[in-house]
């Protein structure tokens, strides 16, 4: 796709070109120069207002164009020309806008579902790789700390041995949203695959990373599962670790260490490393 910059630029000189060639040769009946512009700001702002706005624009460019051609004295053939053809860009640029704001919302959605996972709504591992370069130059930027979590369900084969699959599944779903909940707002909810999490908490410290894992732990611990009249009760285990200088893949490894130790001592624990 273009840079923005490029479709700024190029709606620009085409809106200068159009205005330029109309005023000179204002009988020529090039209006239609003017709608490459117009297109271009529908383009680079997707919504009904940008469209209304592109078709005002074309007829006042043109009426002050004709006005100073003709010192203020536009003749009555051109002012109906102006009219007529205002009408027919007018629907040439919404019948433009409709499909623009089409296409952009489905390209949204697609970016939404190529980043999220489909069962829970948290994001994938694509989006965790993104997310987490971003974050370390806005951390190396601002000298700011990292924290990393890692947690998954205890128990959640027994979960699926015992009430099925789709039991599993509604687990999975209900926890996210506990989890989506319960986490600062500026924290990112993973899911790793399977019942495996993450949580990146930027600007924490592993003390502060530790303070919100058990806020997460213990409000999944407290809440129980209804799935079809079974009463499910689940609880997670995590791993805390704050970031140095390493790898997302380096990063997990130490965090994967942390929550196995929680699995050895017990579970049910946030275990920082």
């Amino acid at each position: 796709m273009f840079k923005r910059i490029w479709i700024y630029t190029f709606t620009t000189a085409a809106l200068i070109i159009a205005a330029l060639i109309n005023y000179f040769y204002p009988l020529s009946g090039l209006w239609m120069l003017f709608l490459p512009s117009m297109f271009g700001l529908v383009v680079l702002f997707p919504r009904w207002l940008s469209g209304h706005i592109a078709s005002l624009i074309m007829p006042i460019i043109r009426m002050l164009t004709l006005y100073m051609v003709f010192d203020g004295n536009i003749p009555g053939d051109f002012l109906n020309r102006l009219i007529s053809t205002s009408v027919v860009a007018w629907a040439v640029i919404l019948i433009f806008t409709f499909y623009n704001i089409k296409l952009n919302d489905a390209l949204n959605l697609l970016n939404t579902l190529s980043l999220t996972d489909n069962l829970t709504k948290a994001y994938n591992r694509r989006y965790l790789e993104v997310y987490f370069e971003q974050s370390i130059l806005q951390s190396k930027k601002n000298n700011d700390p990292l924290c990393f979590l890692i947690f998954d369900i205890d128990y959640f084969k027994r979960i699926n041995d015992t009430y099925g699959h789709s039991a599993g599944d509604a687990v999975l779903q209900k926890m996210s949203q506990i989890v989506q909940n319960t986490k600062r707002d500026s924290d990112v909810l993973v899911r790793l695959g399977g019942e495996e999490f993450a949580i990146i908490i930027p600007h924490a410290t592993l003390q502060e990373g530790i303070i919100q894992a058990e806020k997460v732990r213990a409000a999944v611990s407290a809440s129980s599962f209804d799935f079809q009249g079974e009463i499910i009760r689940a609880t997670i285990s995590i791993g805390v670790v704050q970031r140095t200088e390493e790898s997302l893949d380096q990063l997990i490894e130490r965090a994967d260490k942390a929550l196995y130790q929680a699995k050895t001592n017990g579970r049910n624990l946030v275990v920082p490393m």
